[in-house]
């Protein structure tokens, strides 16, 4: 078993050597350094938008302060604009807005690279 083991290892580390040597480019990002509204590139969800989550997404939840992104959860109550009484969709079926956040996605960045034909991807 442990030959077989360091056979695999053998057999491997050229290409973990490999994918490591790979340069990336940089094609995007933010340093925050602008204090208030987050940058034009990102985009915001909106509303109730996923697993029947409480809270109501928007953008004034999210702000820059002291070189960082800032998104606030906040406790309120307010209308939903798209209740309909007895609906089955449970995003209008609420009559009221209880919780509100923000959720910020880099979109409009990756559309663009992907239109213009570069290879994106998510370093770790």
């Amino acid at each position: 078993m442990k030959k077989l083991f360091v056979g695999i290892c053998l057999l491997v580390s050229p290409l973990l050597i490999q994918a490591q040597e790979k340069e990336y480019q940089l094609v995007w990002s933010d340093e925050f350094d602008v204090e208030g509204e987050p940058s034009t590139e990102w985009s915001y969800e909106s509303g109730f938008v996923r697993n029947e989550e409480l809270q109501w997404y928007q953008s004034q939840n999210a702000k820059v302060k002291d070189g960082c992104l800032v998104i606030e959860a906040k406790k309120g109550f307010f209308i939903n604009p798209h209740y309909e009484a007895g609906s089955s969709d449970w995003r209008k079926n609420r009559e009221f807005i209880r919780y509100t956040s923000s959720c910020l996605k880099t979109f409009r960045c990756l559309a663009c690279h992907l239109a213009a034909g570069q290879q994106v991807g998510v370093a770790e």
